[in-house]
């Protein structure tokens, strides 16, 4: 197994777990806020100036957007400190 494979592999164990204690937390919740709703406790009368949603949508479309902007530079980086083929005149024939 190459190392790339290993670091693949322990890159999909990782989203798995992360997964698994996402689908807990959101599980956690709507029990929460149903056992909420069944209590009848007050809530607040302030109403948010976004929408829950809306904001959640925002965020990840800006963190997407710089996630590839930073992966553009990193593929910049590298670029520079990959040396070029040397041109077709100046390689030696075998």
């Amino acid at each position: 197994m190459t190392v790339t494979d290993q670091i693949t592999e322990a890159e999909e164990r990782i989203l798995e777990g992360i997964t698994s204690l996402h689908e807990q937390l959101v599980e956690a919740n709507n029990q929460a806020a149903e056992r909420l709703q069944e209590l009848r406790l007050p809530t607040p009368d302030v109403e948010p100036t976004i929408d829950p949603g809306d904001a959640v949508k925002h965020y990840y479309d800006f963190a997407g957007k710089l996630l590839e902007a930073n992966r553009k530079f990193a593929e910049q980086v590298v670029a520079a400190w990959t040396p070029a083929a040397p041109p077709a005149s100046k390689r030696k024939a075998k």
